[in-house]
């Protein structure tokens, strides 16, 4: 019998009874999932509006969360928010160029910062204040530029200027405004007056680097903008 059948009669009946085994069991797995598919397919067929309000639903809080998104990129600041805000950012610039310059050097430019530091935290106060601030904020920020063209020098790049022509223009405005303003009255407004005129003319003097005549041109124009603004 083991050598007609490859296998003796007691493996015969083993694989038998496993086949039923197993065939039992397959019946059972398949009778189960058929009852699961019937109990989801009658729920669906029973709440078919609950099942839409629910795929409703979660298409517009996803909506709702893409046009939370765009809403809060597209918004931009306004007014004098969006005036300090860019004040703010223009003073961190000058402070960390000036934290570059050495010591001894800059300290008018440092004075400078502290004031534009005080009236921007007096800014909150009036729209006129947050417009001086700004001014000195920016006026602070190009001079502290040209305070690092000056102290290094030997790392400039020697390209020209793409502005051609429109700085010395600039400056011509400037020197009417600055006449314009006189000898205002007040301590701080006399003194940035009179700073606007030497960095005017120091602007003037540096014709042949088209840098240093850019910074030094802007940081004028700023402090004649916060005289003009009534500082």
């Amino acid at each position: 019998m083991v050598r007609g059948d490859g296998g003796g009669l007691e493996r015969r009946v083993g694989l038998k009874a496993a086949a039923k085994k197993t065939a039992k069991k397959a019946g059972k797995k398949a009778a189960k999932k058929g009852a699961k598919h019937a109990i989801e397919k009658h729920a669906a067929k029973k709440h078919p509006a609950k099942k839409h309000a629910e795929k409703h639903a979660g298409k517009k809080a996803a909506k709702h969360v893409v046009d939370s998104s765009a809403e809060l990129s597209l918004k931009k600041p306004e007014g004098d928010s969006a005036r300090l805000s860019k004040a703010f950012h223009k003073l961190q610039r000058a402070a960390a160029v000036i934290s570059l310059l050495e010591k001894p050097s800059g300290g008018d430019l440092r004075a400078l910062l502290e004031l534009a530091v005080e009236v921007f935290e007096r800014a909150g106060k009036s729209a006129k204040i947050a417009k001086q601030a700004g001014a000195l904020a920016k006026a602070v920020e190009h001079l502290a530029m040209a305070g690092l063209y000056s102290a290094r020098i030997e790392f400039r790049v020697n390209v020209a200027a793409p502005a051609g022509g429109k700085m010395q223009k600039r400056l011509r405005d400037l020197r009417d405004r600055l006449e314009d303003v006189g000898v205002p009255k007040g301590e701080e407004a006399e003194m940035l007056t009179a700073l606007g005129w030497e960095l005017l003319k120091r602007a003037d003097a540096a014709g042949d680097d088209p840098h240093m005549e850019y910074e030094l041109g802007m940081a004028a124009d700023a402090l004649c903008e916060a005289v003009e603004e009534g500082i």
